[in-house]
């Protein structure tokens, strides 16, 4: 979406993070980590759950490195839409509304 040379994602494999994800991605000297999983949650109690969900996995690493997550608030995204899958302007407006710890 960048260029290869400012490539700013790698894969999680799944919607969960764990402890040695995020200890490889501190090998790399990041100093910013943002969760951009796909959109989840059919209606707003499983919304509530999933946010609450990408919020704890912050608050858990955030003494290592800044971590936050993107959430869609605009409604821009279906449901199963990675904040990546709409294109670069999407992905962009949803940057700007993260959440960070």
């Amino acid at each position: 979406m960048f260029g290869k040379d400012k490539n700013i994602c790698c894969a999680a494999c799944g919607s969960n993070i764990h402890y040695y994800q995020i200890e490889l991605l501190l090998r790399h000297n990041v100093d910013k980590i943002l969760i951009a999983f796909d959109k989840e949650g059919e209606d707003w109690k499983e919304q509530q759950k999933y946010f609450k969900k990408l919020e704890n996995f912050c608050l858990k690493y955030r003494n290592k490195v800044e971590m936050g997550f993107i959430w869609d608030s605009q409604n821009l995204l279906k449901l199963k839409d990675s904040p990546f899958d709409k294109g670069k302007n999407t992905f962009l407006k949803l940057y700007k509304g993260a959440l960070w710890y």
